[in-house]
């Protein structure tokens, strides 16, 4: 297949890249998607203490920045969700700034991390009844996981439910080239 549907803007991407599996980029809004499919036995194995080594302190500041801007938003009482928690970095720093977010994440390999922080985590993939807040999340973020997820119409009917009124999402994504990058300086 050369061409499938861009999941954002409904455009036609073409095939950019053959690898194990076909890579797609859409010439309206610049997204890249994969016909790639989950493998739910998977277990990653990316050097854990190198990526801690060369991401961790980047990773902080970043995330620092982004709960002062929340807090200036919303205060200071937050309870948030967090999609995707991988190594339970955004985790711990709420934690430390005394904010009440649980996470969601697929694979259990920060699992002591996350028992030795006191980390609050669930064990599967988001929209999830293991993370159903009753009031709702006065802030819901994906960290480097939202280019990862293929059904958006299904993910953004659960985040409007999951998200508190006048909740903030938060797609913090790996690109400084990106289309949502360009769209956040047109907004400013």
């Amino acid at each position: 297949m050369d061409q499938i549907q861009c999941p954002v803007c409904g455009s036609s991407s073409k095939l950019q890249f053959k690898l194990k599996f076909d890579v797609y980029k859409c010439p309206e809004c610049g997204l890249f998607t994969s016909d790639a499919n989950f493998d739910f036995s998977f277990k990653s194995d990316l050097e854990l203490q190198s990526r801690e080594i060369g991401l961790k302190k980047l990773r902080f500041g970043n995330f620092e920045t982004i709960i002062k801007k929340l807090e200036e938003l919303k205060g200071e009482k937050l309870k948030g969700l967090e999609i995707g928690s991988g190594n339970g970095w955004w985790l711990k720093v709420c934690q430390e700034k005394g904010i009440d977010c649980t996470g969601i994440e697929p694979e259990n390999s920060h699992q002591d991390y996350y028992n030795a922080n006191g980390l609050t985590v669930s064990y599967g993939f988001y929209p999830s009844p293991e993370v159903k807040s009753e009031k709702g999340y006065d802030f819901i973020i994906f960290n480097d996981v939202f280019e990862h997820i293929k059904e958006l119409d299904d993910l953004i009917i659960a985040l409007k439910e999951d998200l508190a009124e006048n909740g903030t999402l938060i797609i913090n994504l790996p690109m400084s080239d990106g289309f949502f990058l360009q769209i956040g300086h047109a907004a400013q």
